[in-house]
Parts: C-alpha cells; structure tokens; sequence
C-alpha cells in the first residue's frame, strides 16, 4: 500500500519520492497522452448495461526506481519534464521478484516550474570570464562639460578594490578635469538559453563617499555596457556604456557607507539579462552624465561615490530570478 507521495519541481523535471507499508520495488508508468475509458456493457431483456469501465494508457513509458531492491522508499527522477505540461501515471512493482498488481490510483500532474534565483558575481582578478571595474576620462587637458562627455578615455581599472562613478570641476569656469564611469560584467551562461527572466536585481557595498558642500546633486543608475573585452578593461570602454536607465536611481544622499544597496532592473534592464551567456552592465552618475546634462559648476568642485569590487570580500552581486517555461 503507497502511505504517501511527494512531488518536487527540479531544475529541468520533477522528483517523487514515494513510500510504502510493505518492501517492494517499484516502477513509475507515466504518459504524456490523456488515457482513455473503456466501458464494459452487458445486454439484460434487450437493453445494454453498464458493468463497468477501465482506464488505458498508449504509449506509456516505465521508469524504476533509484534505490536498489526492495524498500519501503522509492525515488523516481522525471527529467526532462517540460513547464506547463501533463502526465499521467500510476505505480507497480515487485515483491522478492514476483509481480505485484497495482492498486494506486491513476493520477496526473501538471508541472509549473519553480522560479529560481541564482547569484552571479565578477570574477576576482585575474579574470576567466567576466569583469568589473572603471573607465574615466582624467586631466590634463581639462575640457568643457560637452567636450569631456564626449571625450576618449585616458583611464581603465579592473584590478581595485573599490570601484568608483565621480567628477570634478576644473579651476577654469565651465571646465572638468574627470568624469568616471563604471563597468560589470556577470557570466549568467548557467542560466537556459530558453528561460524566462522574471527578476533581477544588482547590489554593491557602498565603500566611500566624496562631495563638495552645496553642489550638484548626484545619483547612481545602472546601464548597458559593451567593453571591448569580457574578462578586461581598456581605456576606450569609457565610451562603452548604455544612456538608457536599467533600473531605479539612487541620490548620493540616500546612499550610506558600509551599507549594501540594491538597484532593482527595470522591464527594460530584464531584457538586458542574458540567458547562456555573458551579462554586461554599468553604472553611470545618473542625474547628468547618463542624460548628458551639465551639472553646476563650481571651481574644484568634486563628487563621487565608490563601491566593493569583485576583488574585495563584499563584490557587487546580481540577482536573477527565472523560471524554465
């Protein structure tokens, strides 16, 4: 007599693990095709009555069971077992040898995937396939707020212990001297081709925080990148991030140091997930170098904000939620 039974959404299928009153050794019947009912009829004075009816199965598959020989619990592995399909099954066995008739019942299950949540972090230097640091256009020359948007890098950094998003203002009016910006890439290849990303979330430790009294407001925000190389950073991926906002900003003033924040992807920065590959994000200042918009200048004004790196025991972490439908 089956005492009880326990489905559980897998990876890629389903486990049931079943048990039993009695040592026997079971197999698992199960079809894709809905079974269909015989009737049996029987004719008295003329009419045909029903007698009964059975259940049949077409092609049907059997799986044994995992442990060897007879046991009281029995564990069957159904993989693969697609998302959002049937299959209907029943139980059979042996005891000592000897065929054992089936009593349970003939049942049916639909399998609806388990979201899952994986956490994908850059690798530590030196990198096998994914980085994470800093590209920046540093002085001299100093250059006009357009001029330095626009600029070549001259700076790249994927060995620090902190990376960092920042600017400065030059001594002459209107001029700047740096403008960081920073890169992270993730290899989510783990993650099916065929899965559907429902979440995803990056978070970085805050490690320091640098502003001028009374200047510009200044945030954080994640973006696109495309660095010439996935494992490091050279000079010329300062121009190599997205001007779309992938998540929520984050104002300097909301952000604490030693405290972990969390930017949450928006629709647009799911799509930006990539499933059996590598994911390539940035974060830019968020208020004026994403939307190039000048900020107020103010002579030696400066403002910045840097994070735990891939190299450091609290890396930047991101978060993915997906499911196998």
């Amino acid at each position: 007599m089956v005492l009880g039974y326990g489905p559980e959404v897998t990876y890629t299928g389903m486990k049931y693990v079943v048990t039993t009153n009695v040592a026997c050794h079971l197999w698992f019947r199960w079809t894709e095709r809905p079974p269909y009912k015989y009737f049996f009829f029987d004719e008295k004075r003329g009419f045909p009555i029903c007698k009964g009816a059975k259940m049949y199965m077409t092609n049907y598959y059997d799986q044994e069971q995992e442990e060897a020989g007879d046991t009281t619990t029995h564990t069957f592995y159904l993989e693969p077992w697609a998302g959002c399909t049937y299959r209907w099954y029943y139980l059979w066995g042996e005891v000592g040898g000897e065929l054992s008739y089936s009593e349970s019942p003939l049942l049916h299950y639909h399998r609806t995937p388990t979201p899952i949540t994986k956490y994908f972090y850059p690798d530590t230097h030196p990198e096998v396939s994914s980085v994470d640091g800093y590209a920046a256009f540093q002085a001299p020359p100093a250059l006009l707020w357009g001029s330095i948007h626009a600029a070549a890098g001259t700076l790249a950094e994927d060995g620090s212990a902190v990376d960092s998003v920042s600017m400065s203002c030059a001594t002459n009016e209107y001029y700047w001297n740096t403008l960081f910006r920073a890169l992270l890439l993730f290899d989510t290849s783990m993650i099916p081709p065929y899965a559907t990303i429902l979440e995803a979330k990056l978070r970085i430790r805050i490690a320091v925080k640098d502003i001028t009294p009374d200047w510009a407001g200044f945030g954080l925000v994640v973006c696109e990148s495309w660095p010439a190389s996935n494992v490091a950073l050279c000079n010329a991926d300062y121009q190599a991030l997205g001007i779309e906002a992938l998540s929520n900003e984050k104002g300097y003033w909301y952000l604490t140091v030693g405290k972990y924040e969390t930017f949450v992807l928006n629709e647009l920065g799911l799509t930006k997930i990539i499933p059996g590959g590598i994911t390539k994000l940035g974060i830019r200042e968020a208020y004026h170098d994403l939307i190039n918009f000048a900020p107020w200048w103010k002579k030696w004004a400066t403002v910045g904000m840097g994070w735990k790196s891939a190299d450091s025991p609290d890396p930047p972490r991101l978060e993915v939620v997906f499911s196998l439908r």
